[in-house]
């Protein structure tokens, strides 16, 4: 009878770590792993189905301009691809360096704000993070990754346009956890920072949305799922950190965040704003949910933007 007993807490019990070991792999394989067959694309959800005409016209802008396919290689050897765009006047040195966020693509991301940037006299590079689009890699890199790959897109800009080149990165919710991760490496003509509703590390994100969203805790499946994307996807996404990386950076940078976003809470920027110890800018957009700031008021954004551009940055880089 007693060794019944201890034989069924030790089923119950292996059967609890199986539930549990499956449930985090399941959520590494989904928030972390590439699709190996490309799905048909889903229809715009009800938030993102009035914006997809303004996205449509931004792609169209962009269709109409001069560009070029360009590639690099990641310094894992990854393959990621992009498109340039040069700037209106040749002579223009000054470049922003788009990222874009989670599971969509550059030019999806960013066509919206082409012709607003163009304006100002900027070339643009759009390129696809690893794992989306037309970049190489199994694996999302969650910004821990990425930040290495847009430092590597800067020594291209660089390369190509002369070390007299003024860099502006600017990055969409991944992509600004991104190019905050990228500012605190202090890379070569980095002119601003334009980061738009970021999460402060992958590892508070992905516990804010456990709780928020699924009602979970993040222990046990963090750590499990961490266990996975260090064994098959090469990184800790633990121990990268955004608001860590700001601690050394000292470029001038803009904080964007929607005041009713819940998938990346506002407190993030918040919170990162108040941290930094750098020239810095807050602009918290009303009304606006996650990743929306620009579509709900183009003016007061735009207003931003220049508003920033001319603070920080010299005439000269503007």
């Amino acid at each position: 009878m007693y060794m019944n007993i201890v034989l069924w807490i030790l089923a119950a019990a292996a059967t609890v770590i199986a539930v549990f070991v499956l449930a985090s792999y399941g959520l590494y394989r989904y928030a972390l792993v590439r699709p190996r067959v490309r799905r048909k694309p889903k229809p715009p959800s009800k938030k993102w189905a009035p914006l997809m005409e303004q996205i449509h016209q931004g792609e169209a802008y962009l269709d109409s301009l001069e560009k070029e396919q360009v590639q690099i290689c990641a310094q894992d050897g990854t393959p990621l691809l992009g498109e340039f765009y040069p700037a209106a006047d040749a002579k223009s040195s000054k470049v922003l360096l788009a990222i874009h966020g989670y599971k969509t693509n550059g030019k999806a991301n960013f066509s919206v704000f082409a012709e607003f940037f163009r304006g100002l006299g900027y070339a643009l590079l759009i390129p696809d993070n690893r794992g989306h689009g037309k970049s190489g890699g199994n694996f999302i890199g969650f910004g821990c990754l990425d930040f290495k790959d847009c430092l590597c897109w800067m020594k291209f800009i660089r390369q190509r346009m002369g070390n007299a080149c003024q860099i502006v990165l600017h990055g969409v919710s991944m992509g600004a956890a991104t190019v905050l991760m990228a500012a605190g490496e202090r890379p070569e003509n980095l002119a601003g920072v334009i980061a738009d509703c970021g999460f402060c590390s992958a590892q508070d994100e992905f516990r804010h949305v456990l709780r928020h969203y699924y009602h979970l805790p993040s222990f046990p499946f963090l750590p499990i799922a961490n266990f996975f994307c260090r064994l098959r996807a090469g990184y800790d996404f633990a121990k990268n950190s955004a608001k860590e990386q700001l601690k050394k950076a000292n470029a001038p940078i803009l904080f964007v965040h929607g005041e009713k976003d819940q998938f990346v809470p506002t407190w993030m920027s918040e919170q990162m704003y108040a941290q930094y110890q750098g020239p810095k800018q807050l602009y918290i957009a009303p009304e606006a949910d996650h990743a929306t700031s620009y579509f709900m008021d183009k003016q007061q954004y735009q207003k931003q933007v220049r508003s920033f551009l001319e603070r920080f940055l010299p005439a000269e880089k503007r």
